[in-house]
């Protein structure tokens, strides 16, 4: 059984569903087409890579199986689907689009909700500099 050690430390078996899934996601950011089939291919292909340089009882981590994932999809001849999911979540920039649309369409319905303007304040950090964005509600009859 292969163990993946997470990004903040904890560990788990290797999922290659969990990967087939990831993997589906970056194709479909990335506007391709991969069949179930495929996914699998590249899953198990990264399973046998694993077990080939780590063994049967592997232990790796997550950013191992990513760089492995991408090496598999580039061999398999899916280089942008490579660069996608090697950049994770949010890498298109469509679904950073996205998300910065369902933001807006929330703080309007909050301000209609609230009859309250929200307004987007940037304040400085004092120790490095950092912007931080706060949120404030001003009252108002009309938001606008």
């Amino acid at each position: 059984m292969i163990t993946v050690i997470k990004r903040n430390g904890n560990q788990q078996p290797f999922d290659e569903h969990k990967l087939r899934v990831s993997i589906l996601n970056a194709a479909r950011d990335a506007g391709v087409q991969m069949s179930d089939k495929e996914t699998k291919l590249v899953a198990e292909d990264v399973e046998h890579l694993l077990k080939a340089l780590r063994g049967e009882e592997a232990v790796t981590s997550s950013i191992e199986i990513r760089s492995l994932v991408r090496t598999s999809l580039v061999n398999f001849g899916y280089s942008q689907v490579a660069e996608l999911f090697e950049r994770g979540k949010l890498a298109d920039i469509t679904d950073i689009e996205r998300h910065r649309k369902a933001l807006e369409e929330h703080r309007k319905a909050l301000e209609t909700l609230t009859n309250q303007k929200i307004v987007v304040v940037k304040e400085k950090d004092a120790p490095d500099e950092e912007t931080d964005d706060k949120t404030h509600l001003h009252q108002s009859k009309n938001p606008w």
